[in-house]
This record gives structure tokens, sequence and C-alpha cells, in this order.
């Protein structure tokens, strides 16, 4: 008998306060839109044998959506990721899986910039890099924060579960819930 998985992801595009009531209010700017293609991505349900197997972890699979943030007027934009954290920092996924998440491809105003987690201290800007919880990303260009109307980027998300994890003995549901939001 094979026991089924229930995978599922929810991106919100607005502030989850009221199902994270320890997260910290943050200045959000209404004045601008974000959106993503499609907020929830449903994996349906699937055994561990459908699973795919990447040294000690399983996942359903990789997926991208499309990340799009409009503003009325040109600023510098940053981004706020807000979700239950992992072991390792990155999203937590179910009880003990986590979700890995990259924002990669980022163009503002139609150019190619990179990106910096402005969390602790200034790392250096990326092309591809990966969101934690609560960290915030800068758009950067030559290393510095530069403004505009209109950032479009890639997420791809990859949900990961331990052996143990997707070793289930009866039906079992698995879900991440992260929010995204400019802030001033």
């Amino acid at each position: 008998m094979k026991t089924l998985l229930a995978l599922v992801i929810f991106v919100v595009t607005r502030p989850l306060w009221a199902a994270m009531p320890d997260q910290p209010t943050l200045p959000v700017d209404p004045r601008c839109t974000l959106s993503v293609g499609n907020s929830e991505i449903d994996y349906g349900r699937q055994s561990r044998g459908q699973l795919q197997l990447s040294g000690s972890t399983y996942s359903p699979g990789k997926r991208v959506m499309l990340l799009s943030v409009i503003c009325p007027a040109p600023r510098v934009m940053t981004l706020a990721v807000q979700g239950e954290r992992a072991r390792d920092g990155s999203l937590s996924y179910g009880e003990n899986g986590r979700l890995r998440v990259r924002i990669r491809d980022a163009q503002l105003d139609g150019h190619p910039v990179e990106l910096r987690d402005i969390s602790h201290g200034q790392p250096p800007s990326q092309s591809v890099l990966p969101l934690k919880a609560d960290s915030r990303i800068e758009v950067t260009q030559n290393g510095l924060p530069v403004s505009g109307k209109t950032l479009t980027a890639q997420l791809e998300l990859l949900p990961e579960l331990s052996m143990e994890e997707a070793t289930v003995n009866r039906s079992t549901e698995f879900q991440s819930r992260f929010s995204l939001d400019v802030i001033n």
C-alpha cells in the first residue's frame, strides 16, 4: 500500500501578520503592487517513490514563478520575506522540511540588476540570491542601491524532505507559507 503525501506551497503578497503573530510589523509601502504568477503551488498527492531523490532529500520538484513589483514613482526597491524559519534559516516546509527559494533574473525597468540580502550587513550583490526567512532584499547595480518603478524576477521554489519525513504511514500534508512585501 502506498501512503500519499499532499504537498502545497502558498506565496502571500500581502502581510501574513494574523497567521504569524510573532513576526514584527514592517513598514510596507502601500503604493506599490507586488504580484506572483500563481500564489499557490499544489503538488498534489504523491508517494515517496514519486518524489525526486537528490542526495539525502526528497522533493516533488522545482517550480518557477514570476515576481512583479510596480510602483507609481521611482524608488529604491527593498523586499521583505517573512515566514516560518527552518533549522538552516531557509523557509520551513511541513514540520521539519525546508523550502529553498531563490530569486534570479531580476530586471528593474527592463535592465538587469543584482540583489543583496541586507538583513545582516552589506554582503556583495549577486545575480541569483537564496531567500531566507525574515530576510530583506535590496536591488542593486554595481553594488549600490538603484531606483526604479518596475521590478521583475523569477522565484525558484524547491521543497525538500528528509527520508524520515518522506516515509509516512498515513496520508500527510506538507505546507509552506511565506509572504513577500515591498518595504520602505
